[in-house]
This record gives C-alpha cells, sequence and structure tokens, in this order.
C-alpha cells in the first residue's frame, strides 16, 4: 500500500533533515573474540589493532577489533571502519546465552560448502563486504579447507552480475563478500533475470564501485584484497516495518524492490540506502523467507526474546546482545547534527539511550522492530545543548539485581 501523499511528504521532509550517515562499525556480541579476530585476519582481512575500553583486555570483558581502513585516496570522507567483537561477561543475557544462540545457529547453517544458499531462517543475518576479486579468498578457503558457498545472481539495472562468497566466522556468524569478479567461480549457473523474487534495486552494485575497490593495494597477513563495507542484512519477520523505522528516525531512504505480489510467500525485503559513504553507498536490508527451514528457536521467537531482555531502552538496562550493533556514523560532525537526530527522536518519543564517546563524541542507540540494535555516533558532539546527562561507558559494573526473567525461545508460555 502506498503512502498518502502529505504523510509522503512530512516524511521525506523528516528524512532530508537528517544528517547523511556512513557505516562506522559493527560490533558483534560473540562468545569467542580471539577466535572471531583471528579467523577475520586470515580468512576475510583487516588488520588487528589495539582495543581502547578500559576493561576490555580481560578484567571485565573480552574485546578484539579488526581494522579495515587501508589508505584510499578515493575515500573522499576519510572515514574508518572496524569490527568489533565483544563479550562482556558482567551483563546479562537472560537463560539464552551467546554459547547457545551462535551454537544454535552455527547449527542450523550446516555446512556451508554443501549449499550454494543456506536455506535456514537466520542465515540473513550476515554482514556483507566487497573486493574487488574473489578468486584469492576462493583460492585461500580451498587451501585451508575452509567451508564457504559461492553464489552469482544477475542485476539487470547494472547489466552486472553479483558474485559473492560467504563463510561463518566462530560461531555461526556469517560474513558475505561480494565483487563483479571471480574468474574461478564454480557455483550454479548464473540465469539472466531468472528469480523474479531477488532483489532488484541494489544500491551499489555496479562496475565503476568494484574497479575503484580494485586500485586499493592488498595487505594483512595473507594479502587478500582490501575489503570495505556493501551491506548489512537482517532476518527480519517484518521487513517493511524496520525499513520504515530506519528511514524515519536515521534517514536511510527505503528502495522499494518492487517484487510481484506472487513473491510473498517466498520472501520480504525492506531496504535502506544510505548515501553518506560516497563514493561507496551502503544499505541496509531486512530480509524474511517464510517458507526456509526453521529450528527449535525460530526467528519470531528470537525476537520476542530480544525485545523482552532489552526493555525499554530509554531505561538504559544493557545487556550482552546489545553488543549486537551496527554503528554508523553521522557525515557532518558537532552538536547541530546531534541535534538534528535528538529532535527527531524525541518528537517521535522513541526510545533510545547514549554514551559518550572516548573519541570525542555522543554515541546513541534504538531499537528497531524485533530487537535490533543500531548505533548513531556523532563526533565532536557533547549534548549539553539538549540537556543530555554525561553517561559514560562502564562495562565493569555488575550485573543487575534482580536479573530478567524471561522465558527461552520455543519453551512452552
Amino acid at each position: 500500500m502506498g503512502r498518502r501523499p502529505v504523510a509522503a511528504a512530512l516524511l521525506c521532509a523528516i528524512v532530508s533533515a537528517l544528517p547523511a550517515l556512513r557505516p562506522r562499525k559493527n560490533t558483534i556480541a560473540c562468545a569467542d573474540p580471539l577466535a572471531a579476530q583471528d579467523f577475520t585476519l586470515k580468512y576475510v582481512g583487516g588488520l588487528w589493532t589495539d582495543q581502547l575500553v578500559d576493561g576490555g583486555n580481560g578484567s571485565c570483558a573480552n574485546i578484539k577489533w579488526v581494522n579495515f581502513s587501508p589508505d584510499d585516496p578515493h575515500n573522499a570522507n576519510n572515514t574508518q571502519f572496524h569490527w568489533h567483537f565483544v563479550e562482556t561477561s558482567r551483563k546479562p543475557t537472560g537463560p539464552m546465552s551467546l554459547v547457545q544462540l551462535h551454537g544454535y545457529q552455527e547449527w542450523l547453517h550446516g555446512n556451508l560448502s554443501e549449499a550454494a544458499n543456506p536455506a535456514d531462517e537466520l542465515a540473513d543475518m550476515h554482514m556483507t563486504l566487497a573486493a574487488g576479486s574473489l578468486d584469492p579468498f576462493a583460492e585461500l578457503y580451498r587451501r585451508d579447507g575452509v567451508p564457504f558457498s559461492p553464489r552469482a545472481r544477475f542485476i539487470p539495472a547494472e547489466n552486472l552480475t553479483l558474485y559473492s562468497v560467504l563463510v561463518e566466522i566462530p560461531h555461526g556468524i556469517l560474513v558475505e563478500i561480494v565483487s563483479d569478479t571471480f574468474a574461478s567461480y564454480d557455483g550454479p549457473t548464473v540465469a539472466s533475470g531468472a528469480d523474479d523474487c531477488a532483489p532488484r534495486k541494489i544500491p551499489t552494485a555496479n562496475a565503476a564501485y568494484f574497479a575503484r575497490l580494485r586500485t586499493i593495494e592488498p595487505y594483512g597477513a595473507e594479502s587478500l584484497p582490501p575489503v570495505w563495507p556493501y551491506s548489512m542484512s537482517y532476518a527480519s519477520t517484518t521487513p517493511a516495518e524496520a525499513a520504515a523505522f530506519v528511514e524515519r528516525h536515521m534517514g536511510g531512504l527505503v528502495v522499494d524492490q518492487e517484487l510481484p505480489a506472487a513473491c510473498g510467500a517466498e520472501i520480504a525485503i525492506g531496504l535502506n540506502h544510505f548515501v553518506g559513504s560516497d563514493p561507496y553507498p551502503f544499505y541496509i536490508q531486512w530480509l524474511h523467507h517464510p517458507r526456509a527451514k526453521r529450528g527449535y528457536m525460530d526467528l519470531a521467537g528470537i525476537e520476542a526474546y530480544l525485545e523482552a531482555l532489552h526493555g525499554n531502552l530509554t531505561e538504559d538496562n544493557y545487556d550482552q546482545y546489545m553488543d549486537d550493533h551496527l554503528g554508523m556514523e553521522a557525515v557532518v560532525r558537532g552538536d547541530d547534527s546531534f541535534g538534528a537526530f535528538v529532535g527527531e527522536w524525541r518528537d517521535a518519543n522513541v526510545e533510545w539511550f547514549h554514551r559518550m564517546a572516548s573519541w570525542d563524541g555522543v554515541d546513541s542507540f534504538l531499537g528497531a522492530p524485533g530487537g535490533v540494535i543500531l548505533e548513531t555516533m556523532v563526533a565532536e558532539a557533547n549534548g549539553t545543548r539538549f540537556d543530555l546527562p554525561i553517561v559514560n561507558w562502564d562495562i565493569c559494573s555488575p550485573l543487575p539485581a534482580p536479573l530478567p526473567k524471561i522465558p527461552v525461545p520455543g519453551a512452552a508460555r
């Protein structure tokens, strides 16, 4: 159903008033940050970098960072991009620990080499990076016996075949790397336009995008091609609602995929395009495959669990699963930029909380439908103009008492 003209005009005005955002980091809640960091450095790329959080070297938490920020003259905004693997044992998880959830995901995904497309509903949850070529990655995976899933699809709007490899970071954490170049591709044959229900409008998929990436010199442990954030995918039972939330409160424009009505039984897609990282645009996609394989904890149950665990975000009861969040950074710095977001969130009565950033700024956290945490980062802002209290990061604080009582997903109610 289309928006009414007046409502659409009002929403466009709100979205255009929000500062442009670009990807700054993925923080990934995981049970074994060291294993995740080691795998990433060898098989995905990036550089080791020291984590800067007090207490994050084992005394209060286990935090490991990877830096994907090569010296790239084409990166006009001179931004950075990191992955932060985090295990904060002093924060609650409820009865479902990170070990349980990620072990479940690992079991549900199975051996990635046995299927071109993992058929489970949680496989839609993955981070995607772009590279100039996939051949060095595939060669490394084949050499070391790392299971991976090669895939390909044709993008009619760009007359482009988009290849990808999907690998699993310990444990159960999926990452996809995409490119327009994969000479040794041996996956399923690509049929132009054969899948009427595939995404049709991918904002970043064009030949110039990947050609620019090929100008960056290799670096890292295995001299892999440099990678850069391409998209973030979330498994969601309400993709349209989630995409509308991000458009309204973070300024990521909804891109309608214009799928035939008959596709509703197979897939639902919501997509938000962020232009702030130009010349490397970025998008978030929300995916639901109603007929996908389910295990004993289905997606709807996990979403309900996370929403219950997070509670009212304004109350700021930080839990371990909140460490799973995408961090988007405002291109324009300072309190004027921050104020545009604060004004929108307060006017809309959105639940959110904040932390004062150690790098001089304010980090704000919102909860999208399904318990998904999203972070908006504004550098050189202090929030004093908006009566914002000073709240610093404290990963060493004890567990709350009493602990939240939440049923495990799939448990009898």
